[in-house]
């Protein structure tokens, strides 16, 4: 946390507030601070801490704050764990229905839907479909919101696909444009799995037919 509190210090020219949300029982690894010294130079960096367990799914219900119903799917997929996947699906939707009572804008919708689809998973494919077809019928679109899409989002807000500013150092810029790259490989990967047609994948991504079939190639070689 103190890596990505500089770097965005650097980059960006102002400090970050952090948060640590910790999601586990065991509070010996509940830290609230980074220190770090030699030979009498020293750096203290503390931050926020959010602990999962002493706050009730009930009270996390009642509050029309956004980071609640984050905080609720993280709630719910511990409880989950030894549960079958009608019960995971119920849960789903319900949390679906709550988000979209809301009442906020498309964008935050959208990304929300997204955690709550991948955060708390399915063991049987069929489900996932299942969970898409009702997101379908809820918001009486077209097409179910994938994670491909909020990733490729994510690229426009962050500038990653096209204008970038002149005179960027070098090895940022490659590392982005991995990064980039990287991102693009994952949601060929997860759409080739779910069976999306390589056209529709190609018309997802921004790339031609042929790329996205070399990709697809290697990934299965790889496997």
């Amino acid at each position: 946390m103190y890596q990505y509190a500089y770097r965005i210090k650097d980059r960006y020219g102002k400090l970050a507030v952090a948060l640590a949300i910790f999601t586990d029982a065991n509070r010996q690894h509940h830290y609230s601070e980074y220190q770090e010294s030699f030979w009498g130079t020293r750096i203290h960096y503390q931050f926020h801490t959010f602990i999962l367990m002493d706050h009730e799914p009930h009270a996390l219900r009642r509050s029309r704050n956004l980071f609640s119903l984050v905080v609720e799917v993280a709630h719910q997929e511990l409880s989950l764990k030894n549960k079958g996947d009608d019960h995971r699906l119920d849960i789903k939707m319900k949390l679906v229905r709550r988000l979209l009572q809301l009442k906020i804008e498309r964008r935050k919708i959208r990304k929300l839907l997204n955690f709550i689809k991948f955060y708390i998973s399915f063991d049987e494919d069929d489900f996932f479909h299942k969970f898409e077809k009702n997101i379908q019928q809820l918001t009486k679109s077209r097409e179910a919101m994938g994670i491909e899409e909020a990733i490729l989002q994510e690229f426009k807000e962050r500038g990653l696909k096209e204008g970038r500013k002149q005179g960027r150092e070098e090895g940022l810029e490659q590392g982005l444009e991995k990064g980039r790259e990287e991102s693009i490989r994952l949601v060929v990967s997860r759409a080739w799995k779910k069976d999306m047609p390589v056209e529709m994948i190609a018309d997802l991504v921004g790339l031609p037919v042929e790329k996205v079939e070399a990709i697809i190639l290697e990934l299965t070689d790889k496997e």
